[in-house]
């Protein structure tokens, strides 16, 4: 009986820490959320995302082709993010904000892959200057 109820005692802290951690988890994701959410970026910093999003929006195939030598990892962050981009949300600034921190999340691989890939997409969309 007393295993028993120990073990219950032990269960019940347990499941007390396991929700008390999702909750601040929670917390912390709607603080960072509603700061994100207010921040706007001035049309200086928006006017390189509008390019390349027009860019993508004008060649889709050439994403498309890009995305499918990725590695799985890396292809699934890319899909995620070529369809934000070719959505029709019309806040560009919290759209780049959200793509922002999809890639600041990315572990440092994924992260590496996806910058390649990145650089790649904008040479072969006429992004980058001429050197």
């Amino acid at each position: 009986f007393v295993m028993i109820h120990l073990h219950f005692w032990l269960y019940a802290l347990f499941g007390a820490l396991l929700f008390h951690r999702l909750a601040v988890h929670c917390l912390i994701a709607d603080t960072f959320s509603t700061r994100m959410a207010d921040v706007k970026l001035t049309e200086e910093q928006l006017a390189p995302f509008k390019a390349g999003r027009a860019a993508v929006k004008a060649n889709p195939e050439i994403v498309t082709a890009s995305i499918a030598k990725l590695s799985p990892a890396t292809r699934e962050v890319a899909t995620k993010i070529r369809n934000l981009v070719c959505s029709d949300e019309p806040d560009a600034s919290k759209l780049a904000i959200t793509i922002k921190g999809i890639i600041d999340a990315l572990p440092e691989d994924v992260k590496k892959d996806y910058d390649a890939y990145n650089m790649e997409i904008a040479k072969a969309l006429g992004l980058l200057p001429k050197a």
